[in-house]
């Protein structure tokens, strides 16, 4: 993975740091336009909000690169079609087949949680409180944040940190971390990354235990894929596949007028 001296590769890590930047900067008109009355509030000035909230993203984006690309070094995990582009290398066998299948499942999900948010509503759980319009460059925009500055902190980052600790305690004979070990470490990361949905469900409405529930089962379904792409295939085809999820929800559903309030 790069020069043998090095901890983890520099130049895969410049690109994700690039791509994270990028993703921050994408969705900062979706979270202005979406929080514009609170950031008014603030008892500081709009630029300053503006450029505290990018270096804090990228600081912590910084972090989680580097510590995920050591972690996935130690776990044996990959992130296989990035090293090959920094590296100048043949992209893995079936990677184009791959990044089709990523995409389409996650386009397929994406529609799923609106099956799963009916039943929610069916239930009498569900947010009623009126969401700003939010023009749907914005929206396309934001879901660029939602496949890369979600996916590095939640799949590379904390998947990797909770299979290491696993792999601690039990390894094959081989000295890989045991399927199981993984499987606890990306359903515990589903968890994590639907309540970590819940800072902008409560602005919207009050976080009862049936709304809780809500945001944990339909963010944890769709990262629960994201974790499988992750461990088996890279993280490319899950940050794929998260994007796919979010062009889904708040692109293709909004112009079918069809409504949905999934935090991606």
């Amino acid at each position: 993975m790069g020069d043998k001296k090095s901890i983890i590769n520099w130049k895969l890590f410049g690109l994700l740091l690039v791509m994270s930047v990028l993703s921050v900067a994408a969705v900062m008109p979706y979270t202005l336009n979406l929080a514009r009355d609170k950031i008014a509030q603030l008892p500081i000035s709009f630029n300053t909000f503006i450029v505290t909230q990018s270096i804090q993203a990228i600081f912590v984006m910084g972090i989680s690169i580097f510590l995920g690309l050591l972690l996935a070094r130690k776990n044996g995990f990959g992130v296989p079609l990035f090293s090959a582009l920094v590296e100048h290398r043949t992209p893995p066998k079936q990677s184009g087949k791959r990044l089709l299948t990523s995409a389409a499942i996650g386009f397929v999900l994406g529609f799923l949680l609106l099956g799963i948010d009916y039943l929610f509503m069916q239930a009498g759980i569900s947010i009623n409180a009126e969401v700003p319009s939010i023009p749907w460059w914005q929206r396309l925009l934001a879901s660029f944040y939602g496949g890369i500055g979600e996916e590095i902190p939640m799949r590379l980052l904390l998947v990797g940190l909770l299979s290491w600790i696993g792999g601690k305690v039990w390894k094959t004979p081989e000295g890989t971390v045991p399927a199981p070990v993984v499987w606890t470490a990306i359903a515990s990361v589903a968890v994590v990354f639907g309540l970590g949905h819940l800072g902008i469900t409560s602005a919207l409405t009050e976080l009862t235990p049936g709304i809780i529930a809500r945001a944990i089962v339909l963010n944890g379904v769709v990262g629960i894929a994201f974790g499988w792409f992750f461990w088996q295939w890279g993280l490319a085809f899950a940050m794929l596949s998260h994007f796919a999820v979010d062009i889904a929800i708040h692109v293709v559903i909004p112009a079918l007028q069809i409504s949905t309030a999934y935090g991606g």
